[in-house]
């Protein structure tokens, strides 16, 4: 990875003191982690030189301010989870209510991730019923795929959307099981990497009576 040398020409190391050595090593792929090896050589002119046995030396290794521009992980049945709350005024609850007919969702992930699974959303009332099973209380959607910049669709009931209407409260839930998409289920991340999920609900409004 690198190496450094201290010439006994210009550098000395006196008994019983402390030498530090800093190497800045860049854009390196460390994978079988790092071994510090330390060479002690006798002068090249063939100067004769005395060792004490009674003398020892220790040389240790630090790594400092680490910046990693990559990691390569095991992502096994990895859970993602996210949830917000919408807001939906009282007139328009009211329209949706009274007026629509049908409506079409589209859901659309964008991510440079290295995984793979499914994914869900939940449309309720509470966060507490986010997931929670109860068709009464949710609009379970999906499972969809993590494949990125490919809209997934589906349909919501008219009873769908007077359901979401009805909630005090329109809270989304998105729920995903991933597993690494390379050998051993690995992923390679990199700081730059989002996942950004779109979801638009498309209504077919009856006008007039």
């Amino acid at each position: 990875v690198d190496s450094v040398l201290m010439d006994g020409a210009s550098q000395s190391l006196p008994a019983g003191t402390r030498t530090q050595i800093d190497l800045d090593i860049t854009d390196v792929d460390i994978t079988q982690g790092l071994r510090v090896v330390v060479n002690v050589n006798s002068p090249l002119d063939a100067q004769t030189v005395t060792i004490n046995n009674n003398l020892s030396a220790r040389f240790g290794a630090v790594l400092d301010q680490i910046m990693v521009q990559a990691l390569v992980a095991v992502v096994d049945n990895a859970a993602l989870d996210e949830e917000f709350m919408v807001d939906l005024d009282e007139d328009l609850r009211q329209e949706i209510s009274e007026s629509v007919q049908a409506a079409e969702y589209e859901l659309e992930l964008t991510h440079t991730l290295e995984i793979a699974g499914t994914l869900d959303v939940s449309i309720a009332g509470s966060q507490f019923d986010l997931f929670s099973g109860n068709p009464a209380n949710e609009i379970r959607l999906g499972p969809h795929n993590f494949v990125s910049n490919q809209a997934q669709t589906g349909t919501l009931s008219v009873q769908d959307i007077q359901q979401i209407a009805g909630f005090i409260n329109v809270y989304v839930g998105y729920r995903g099981v991933a597993s690494g998409s390379g050998a051993g289920n690995t992923s390679r991340f990199t700081p730059d990497q989002a996942l950004q999920a779109d979801f638009k609900l498309t209504a077919t409004v009856r006008v007039g009576s």
